[in-house]
């Protein structure tokens, strides 16, 4: 553990008459000495993104971050597909084609691979897609709800960027006033109860504070994974 405090970052976004409030905290974890885990948000564009790298440091790193710039490029792009889904799917794309094509160009990086989510935010709804083990819950009405699947059984993923048949799974929620969601690595969802899990966002309905004590909850467990979470919270 190198940090005291997680790395944070906080920012908001209007749609219509909604607003999103977003922050974003990640940490290496309790025994790691290298963050694998990557993430970028952009409010503006209604972008979240977070992944979470496989392949020893050095190539769990490489392929999270390539993953998560390319998607967030290619949703950012002008030449991208119209319509939430048509784009998620393009994006998931261009991360996994980035991440292929650096494995192929270095040998040292052959067999690295990634989790990705990739969340859409517009006027209406939170569009989302995912690959891999990393999750998105939904906090509505006091309950916490999975609304992702992971793509794997214990530490196998049977899909996952750098694999060449990787596909990405997708939904979509329509915005409600009081909405929070989840996005998080297994940094978390392995080690801290989901029960934990919802009472942190009962307790705090600022994205910030969620985010810090969900990192807390994790590193008191002594979990030996990196840890990444973004919150959001739906508001009038």
């Amino acid at each position: 553990m190198r940090d005291n405090l997680p790395a944070m970052t906080v920012e908001s976004a209007s749609a219509k008459r909604l607003t999103v409030d977003s922050a974003s905290a990640t940490h290496t974890g309790s025994v790691r000495e290298h963050n694998e885990d990557f993430h970028r948000s952009t409010p503006s564009h209604g972008i979240y993104l977070l992944a979470d790298g496989m392949g020893g440091h050095a190539g769990g790193e490489v392929a999270s971050s390539l993953a998560v710039d390319a998607a967030h490029e290619a949703l950012r792009s002008k030449v991208r597909p119209s319509g939430c889904c048509e784009a998620i799917r393009y994006a998931a794309a261009r991360a996994k084609s980035a991440v292929l094509a650096a494995a192929e160009r270095n040998a040292d990086l052959r067999g690295m691979g990634t989790t990705l989510i990739l969340g859409l935010v517009t006027r209406t709804e939170f569009a989302y897609g995912w690959i891999g083990d990393s999750r998105i819950y939904r906090y509505a009405s006091g309950a916490l709800s999975l609304i992702t699947r992971d793509h794997g059984q214990g530490n196998v993923l049977y899909n996952a960027i750098g694999k060449k048949d990787a596909r990405v799974e997708m939904g979509s929620v329509t915005l409600q006033d009081g909405d929070r969601f989840l996005l998080c690595s297994d940094g978390l969802s392995s080690f801290v109860h989901e029960s934990v899990i919802a009472l942190v966002m009962k307790k705090n309905k600022d994205p910030r504070a969620a985010c810090e004590e969900l990192v807390r909850e994790t590193l008191a467990v002594g979990a030996p994974d990196n840890v990444t979470v973004t919150v959001l919270r739906v508001r009038s």
